[in-house]
């Protein structure tokens, strides 16, 4: 979602004063692009008129664009405390909030600059981004269509409407808004790769995959991919014989999992492969087919390379449909010898043996909504004749500190250090349950039983009402039927779990 901000308005008298001709020299060097200047004059300024409310407002932007939010946060505060009329600040207050991930104080914000200003429609769409964010979609939508009332050729209030029509599973009404949007403004990356994704979700490939390549062209994609920029062409899919082709990640750790399946029709079609991949994972890829040259994004990489492509245009490459997913699994293999740990540790666990994923990476608030949480998972620990063995990493770890006592949950994760331990635990265990995350990949990549935990509005790759993935041929889908209620789907997962165990009857242990 895209949110406005604005560098360029402020009142000033007849009579320039020699704060003010500083402040139109850093305005231009600030406009320009030049933060670094611009701060220094701001600052030159600042330190002449510390209550300069112009200045300090317009030093938050530049801190607030070079990311450096606590700063930002602070000078604009203390200009709409000396200015409290200036809706301006108000509009880029609420923008900082909401990278603090403080919707509810950015909501306000933005309504105190609509009560300075009533019809900024920039300050509409900032407030429906806010809205949006705090899952309150009906309203955010309302404020969208607001804001096109005033502005209706808005390109960028057209795909964040998009966004919130698709949070509503109203998927054409959404299609419409990213196809308007794209037609107000054709290079426009951001709905580009909006439309691709719902399309993607709807199981139109084809046209969901070519729009998916825009993500290339968006401004963050170099710093998802980690590699900065590159100077060679892109591969196109033709053959590379006797030269070397760059295929790089992007994007989390599941999305690595479920598309290196590719690199074997890749190497099919030429010379070297030279792969990179996250840290945890290159362990578990260490001889993988179809890859020469395994590295990852902290070394030092040979960049005597030919081509590249970016993991995720290889489906575009291949012209996947539906039909032609490459779902051959396993394609991922456990380590032997660490396999072979697990086992002797497990051996005497006669019960099926269940590994849990409870929450998705907290560090990502666009991910909150995959999220359960392990006291969700209470009704499975009333289940006889299974054990419970965390899979869950990261700081959601701590949840388990406060289950009661009678949840018997079996904890063996501070030995797990990368990817390639997670695979050799997996291949002991007869069932994988798992919210949205890397483990639910990695174990439908090891063609294990692995039950997947899904929202209402899924990931583009798990498309829609299915219970089964083209991706993975031993995963079971078990789907939220309304917004953020989890009570029905573990419901449905407890009863699943009873059906699936061994012979021995179904008994609670309560």
């Amino acid at each position: 979602m895209k949110r406005g901000y604005n560098i360029l308005h402020r009142k000033r008298g007849y009579i320039l004063s020699k704060e003010t001709r500083l402040l139109d020299i850093a305005l231009q060097y600030h406009q320009r692009g030049n933060l670094k200047q611009a701060k220094a004059i701001y600052a030159q300024i600042l330190s002449q008129s510390p209550e300069d409310a112009e200045a300090l407002h317009l030093l938050g932007v530049a801190c607030y664009q070079e990311g450096d939010y606590e700063s930002s946060i602070g000078l604009i505060y203390k200009a709409i405390s000396i200015n409290p009329l200036n809706y301006h600040f108000f509009i880029n207050m609420g923008n900082v909030l909401q990278e603090f991930n403080r919707f509810e104080d950015a909501v306000s914000a933005y309504k105190k600059a609509l009560s300075l200003n009533p019809t900024d429609p920039m300050i509409y769409n900032n407030l429906g981004n806010a809205l949006q964010n705090l899952g309150m979609m009906d309203k955010a939508i309302k404020v969208y269509n607001m804001s096109l009332r005033i502005n209706p050729t808005s390109a960028t209030t057209y795909n964040n409407l998009g966004t919130g029509l698709k949070a509503k599973s109203m998927f054409e009404e959404a299609v419409l808004a990213y196809k308007e949007s794209i037609s107000l403004s054709n290079d426009f990356a951001e709905a580009h790769d909006n439309l691709g994704k719902i399309l993607l979700l709807l199981g139109d490939f084809r046209e969901g995959f070519l729009n998916y390549e825009w993500r290339l062209k968006h401004p963050s994609f170099l710093k998802v991919s980690g590699l900065g920029e590159f100077e060679k062409p892109m591969w196109d899919g033709s053959p590379f014989h006797g030269k070397r082709l760059l295929v790089h990640y992007e994007q989390g750790f599941g999305d690595t999992i479920n598309f290196i399946r590719y690199l074997p029709m890749v190497k099919e079609r030429g010379g070297d492969v030279s792969f990179v991949c996250q840290p945890p994972l290159e362990k578990l890829f260490a001889n993988f087919p179809g890859i020469d040259l395994l590295h990852t994004v902290e070394e030092t990489i040979d960049l005597n390379y030919d081509f590249y492509i970016p993991l995720l245009s290889l489906p575009y490459i291949f012209n996947t449909t539906l039909a032609t997913i490459p779902a051959s699994i396993p394609y991922i293999k456990p380590d032997k010898e660490l396999s072979l740990k697990w086992h002797n540790r497990l051996i005497e666990d006669h019960k099926l043996k269940v590994g849990i994923v409870w929450a998705s990476n907290s560090k990502n608030y666009k991910l909150r909504n995959r999220s359960i949480g392990l006291k969700a998972f209470t009704p499975l620990f009333d289940v006889d004749g299974i054990s419970l063995y965390s899979l869950q990493k990261g700081p959601e770890i701590e949840e388990i500190k406060y289950i009661s006592s009678n949840m018997k949950l079996i904890d063996y994760t501070n030995q797990i250090n990368d990817f390639s331990d997670t695979a050799a635990f997996i291949d002991n265990l007869d069932l994988v349950i798992s919210v949205d995350t890397a483990v639910a990949h990695l174990a439908g990549a090891m063609a294990k039983n692995v039950w997947l935990l899904l929202q209402k509005v899924p990931d583009w790759r798990w498309l829609l009402d299915k219970e089964d993935s083209p991706w993975y041929p031993t995963m079971r889908i078990f789907r939220q039927q309304e917004d953020r209620e989890w009570n029905s789907v573990i419901t449905s997962v407890k009863d699943a779990l009873c059906n699936h165990r061994d012979a021995r009857p179904c008994v609670s242990t309560i």
